[in-house]
Parts: C-alpha cells; sequence; structure tokens
C-alpha cells in the first residue's frame, strides 16, 4: 500500500462519517488514484476536452478547437503525461473560460468532475477545485460527497465492487476490470494493515448462499442447536440457512449480511443459550427473516426491526413470533430492476418496509380480524404504514410516517378486499388512522 500518513488520516475519517471500513474506501482511493494522491506535488487532474466544447459560449469554440484545447469528439483532446503540463494547458483554458476549464476537469484522487459542483453542495466550482487543491482530506472529502450524493455507500457496505465499479466508472468499468481491481486492493490493505477483516472478503474462509459441503453441515448444526434453523442437515447453503444466519448475526450485533464468515463462525462457536436468552428482551417478541424473495432480501433498519418486534408483543403478548419474509430491496435493482413500491428501498441502512407473517404459540398463521389488530396498533402509534393482506396472513409495515409520492398510509389487497372480513378489517385500519387502538 503506498498511502502515506496524511492520506490515510483523510480516508479513515471519510470513512467514519459515511459509515463505512476505511479499508473499502482506501480500496476504491487506490484503485481511482493509482496510490498517488499527489502528482509531484500537485493534485492530479484530468482534462476532458469535449466536456470543454460543450461548456464553453458558441463564440469562444472555434478559438478552442484552433488552440487544441476542445474539440466536440471525446478523446481527441490529450493529457499531457506530466501533472505540470496539465496545469499549463488548464490555464490556457482558464484564460478563455475559467468557470468553463474548471467544470471540464475531474479533480482529486476521486477523479469527481468540476462540473459536479451544485450537486455536490458547492457554493461555485472554485469552492470545489479550492477543496481539492487545499489537502490530501479534501480530495477524500470531495470523492466522499460524490459517493454519498449517487447513494453508492450502500454499495461499499456490501463490497459490491460490481455495482460500484458500474456506476463509479461507467459502462467499460467491469471491462477494464475496475471491480476485481478494488477487490484485490481491499483484501490487500487489511491484510498489510493486520486486520481481521481481511477474513471477510475471503472466499476461502467465507460460507454464503451456493456454498455446500462438511463446512455448511457443521454451520447448519450450529446454527440448529439454537433453534436459529430448523431446516435439513444436508450441507447446502440455501436460502434457509442464510436467514438462519441473518438472524444469528441480529441478535449477536454483528453486521447482518447472511453471510458466515470468520468473525460470525468464532462468535457462533461461543454461542450459549445464556446467549440466546439475553439476546431476546423481554417484552419483544422474536423477528426473524425466513425464505425472503429474491429481490427484497435485504435486512431492514434495525428501527424498523425493533417497532415490529415491540408492536407484536403489545398487541398479542409473549410466545409470538414475526417472520419478515419480505424485506430491503436496492435501490438501483439487482440487475437494473426494482419491484414494486418504494417504500422497500434501501437507503444504506436497511430496508424501511417489511412484509411479514405472524405466528402464534401454536406455529398458526394469523389472519383476518385478529391480524389487523396489529395494523390498527401499528396506525394508532404513527409507526407508519401498513398493508392486508397480500396473501393468507400477510402484513406489510413500514416506517414511512409520511406516504411516499402517490401512496397512503393504509391500503387493503384483493385477497383481503374479497374475505368475508374485509369490510371489519377496513374499519379496523381506518380507526387505526384516528388514533384508535385495538
Amino acid at each position: 500500500m503506498t498511502f502515506d500518513d496524511a492520506t490515510l488520516d483523510g480516508i479513515k475519517d471519510e470513512a467514519a462519517r459515511l459509515k463505512i471500513e476505511w479499508e473499502v474506501l482506501a480500496a476504491v482511493t487506490l484503485v481511482e488514484s493509482g496510490g498517488r494522491p499527489l502528482w509531484d506535488g500537485l493534485c492530479p487532474i484530468r482534462i476532458v476536452g469535449h466536456y470543454f466544447y460543450r461548456l464553453l459560449p458558441k463564440e469562444k469554440r472555434d478559438q478552442a478547437r484552433k488552440a487544441g484545447l476542445a474539440d466536440p469528439n471525446a478523446g481527441k483532446v490529450k493529457n499531457p503525461a506530466r501533472m505540470a503540463d496539465r496545469y499549463a494547458q488548464l490555464q490556457r483554458m482558464i484564460d478563455l473560460d475559467e468557470e468553463a476549464a474548471l467544470a471540464s476537469c475531474s479533480w482529486g484522487l476521486g477523479q469527481v468532475m468540476g462540473d459536479h459542483w451544485r450537486s455536490l453542495g458547492y457554493e461555485n466550482v472554485q469552492e470545489l477545485v479550492a477543496d481539492a487543491k487545499g489537502s490530501i482530506a479534501g480530495q477524500v472529502r470531495l470523492m466522499g460527497r460524490f459517493i454519498e450524493r449517487n447513494l453508492l455507500v450502500d454499495e461499499l457496505r456490501r463490497k459490491d465492487w460490481a455495482s460500484f465499479a458500474l456506476k463509479y466508472n461507467g459502462k467499460g468499468a467491469l471491462k477494464n476490470g475496475y471491480d476485481v481491481k478494488m477487490a484485490a486492493a481491499y483484501a490487500k490493505i487489511v491484510k498489510d494493515a493486520g486486520s481481521y477483516a481481511y477474513a471477510l472478503n475471503s472466499v476461502d474462509l467465507m460460507l454464503e448462499r451456493g456454498a455446500k459441503g462438511a463446512s455448511v453441515r457443521s454451520l447448519q448444526n450450529k446454527l440448529h442447536k439454537f433453534r436459529y434453523y430448523n431446516g435439513a442437515l444436508d450441507g447446502v447453503f440455501g436460502g434457509g440457512t442464510e436467514a438462519a444466519v441473518m438472524d444469528f448475526q441480529r441478535d449477536a450485533g454483528l453486521q447482518v449480511d447472511g453471510r458466515a464468515g470468520p468473525i460470525t463462525m468464532a462468535r457462533l462457536d461461543g454461542w450459549t443459550a445464556a446467549d440466546s436468552a439475553h439476546a431476546k428482551p423481554n417484552g419483544v417478541a422474536d423477528v426473524v427473516y425466513k425464505n425472503q424473495q429474491a429481490i427484497r432480501n435485504r435486512p431492514c433498519t434495525t428501527q424498523l426491526v425493533q417497532a415490529l418486534g415491540s408492536a407484536v408483543h403489545a398487541v398479542f403478548g409473549p410466545g409470538m413470533q414475526a417472520q419478515i419474509y419480505s424485506g430491503g430491496q436496492p435501490r438501483f435493482g439487482t440487475p437494473g430492476k426494482r419491484t414494486g413500491s418504494i417504500r422497500h428501498d434501501d437507503y444504506g441502512l436497511g430496508g424501511r418496509a417489511l412484509d411479514a407473517w405472524i405466528i402464534d404459540k401454536n406455529g398458526d398463521r394469523l389472519t383476518g380480524k385478529n391480524l389487523a389488530k396489529l395494523g390498527q396498533y401499528w396506525l394508532a402509534s404513527n409507526l407508519g404504514g401498513c398493508g392486508l393482506e397480500m396473501a393468507t396472513g400477510g402484513i406489510h409495515l413500514d416506517e414511512w410516517t409520511t406516504p411516499p409520492p402517490g401512496g397512503g398510509m393504509y391500503w387493503m389487497y384483493p385477497y383481503a378486499e374479497k374475505q368475508s372480513w374485509g369490510k371489519d378489517v377496513r374499519q379496523m385500519l381506518i380507526d387505526g388512522t384516528r388514533g384508535i387502538m385495538p
């Protein structure tokens, strides 16, 4: 790793602000900058000649083109190899039109276009440039703003290098191997830093969906021992095993990603029955993830899960279980697709909506007016929106206290409307919006 202490300090500060591992941001920085936050003592820039041509007033374009500073076609204006020569070329552009020139360069180790100054919260393009040229920390801060503004923080938290590279670097990213380079950089950085997080990205030490064999069977046995997993002990890491891992990670206070790496396995190896009992607080129902949909397979926000557990216990008492079968979904699709309402979208902290079954002490799903009590309570408590029932026993709950555009605070699905109890359930939801408890 070629970063000096000043660069690392800037990376760590910005990573803390974004709430991601500093090693992850360092990997992105290493690939984007080539490990050189300063070139010959200068903030790195890349001149984009066709961008300059587009931003220039029409009366200045011919002059810029004749001087070799601008061209309507991408790639025609070359960047000098030496950074000092690039700055000399930039000065000639500035002499022609300062704002267009500064906006037509990418700045800093994250190579962020100056023209993004408005969306990134700068007063003008000069302020963006000053931040990048002022310090290495300023360069990192600029890159962090771009990542945050373009909703890429979640991809970095999940170490989804391919999705991040496509959105950060464009369509040619995967062809050019940016995702592979970032993954390799991350592995090297955490290994060199002596970080235990190295194991999180090691294929050899990671069990996840699709894995098979004795290691998976051992994992299933351990999860079964503490009643997180009730499926077949077949050594196949499927949806049931993934959901069980997520449930354990939640109780153990770990990152909930459904993958069993060394940190999860070490915690599971030392887990006891007393730990399980302590992880289930009094006054809160058991909440688990169960057979989640392929697209809506992300965890929900911590606040939403806690609210669900508390509400189920408050309405039905002890001994109940909430099974989330549809949780958060990526805002950008899987890949390029999204399903249904934006209520389920994950904004970086987990999905803001869920669909669940409520299971009683006998193992039966609640339905009809009994299940509607939870919906009425949810609405009366102003916890968010509610929908009943998409199929037998299915309830939608979310944390949108103000509904998204075009939405409402409650609704009935066609299945529920057709049932004999449909009108009664609708009235219960209306009562909930009026603050009337069940």
